[in-house]
């Protein structure tokens, strides 16, 4: 078989190209990038946090009515503001602050469970277009009567998730979903951990709305 000029040429080019890309001098130039995006990503998430810090210790401004009066009868200022920065549990203090604004609510007790359950079927069906057997969603709210705490269990994309939300919202009182990770070992990833650089504690939205519960006797579906 005869190769003509072209061919060896070829050839020779892209042996010498391999040569180049797989000699001691690439392999240590690969490092160095693999070295720098590293670097690079770290720096990143290091500056990520100064800023979640700084901003995690600006006050917050909060507004009040004239018409509130303290313990002691003097009315308080229109705006005053309040400098979380030495609580160790911001968003709860923030909560807190928050509570005084809720309001209790007024519910229809004449209402039966199979009326319930038929308003919060049209209810999905015309607001969310989602579309549950009536069989489902009297377990699911009979369910909630026995016990606090349910698990629902089936394959993905069965309508576990949606569910749970779209009675949130049939209550006026929205679902919180939070994504589990497989990864999560710790009841430090459900609750938060407290962090000793910023002497503050990082409650996780699960946390938050389990104290922020505290304060009603509304439903709250997680």
């Amino acid at each position: 078989m005869k190769l003509n000029t072209l061919d060896v040429l070829d050839y020779s080019t892209f042996q010498s190209i391999w040569e180049i890309l797989t000699s001691q001098i690439a392999l240590i130039v690969y490092v160095s990038l693999l070295l720098l995006i590293i670097i690079w990503m770290i720096v990143l998430m290091i500056l990520n946090e100064i800023k979640r810090e700084r901003l995690s210790k600006e006050p917050i401004q909060v507004k009040f009515d004239d018409s509130l009066v303290n313990s002691n009868g003097q009315t308080k200022k229109e705006k005053e503001e309040i400098n979380y920065e030495e609580s160790r549990f911001f968003m709860l203090s923030l909560i807190d602050e928050q509570s005084k604004k809720y309001k209790n609510f007024q519910y229809e007790d004449e209402v039966t469970l199979d009326n319930l359950c038929e308003e919060f079927q049209n209810f999905s069906a015309e607001k969310l277009n989602l579309y549950y057997d009536i069989k489902d969603i009297r377990r699911f709210i009979g369910g909630l009567a026995v016990s606090q705490t349910m698990i629902l269990q089936g394959m993905s994309g069965t309508g576990k998730t949606s569910l749970a939300y779209a009675f949130g919202e049939y209550l006026k009182n929205p679902t919180v979903v939070v994504p589990i990770q497989p990864m999560w070992k710790e009841r430090t990833d459900l609750i938060g951990y407290y962090n000793e650089f910023t002497k503050k504690f990082n409650e996780t939205t699960l946390f938050q709305k389990l104290y922020e519960a505290n304060y009603n006797d509304q439903i709250y579906i997680t």
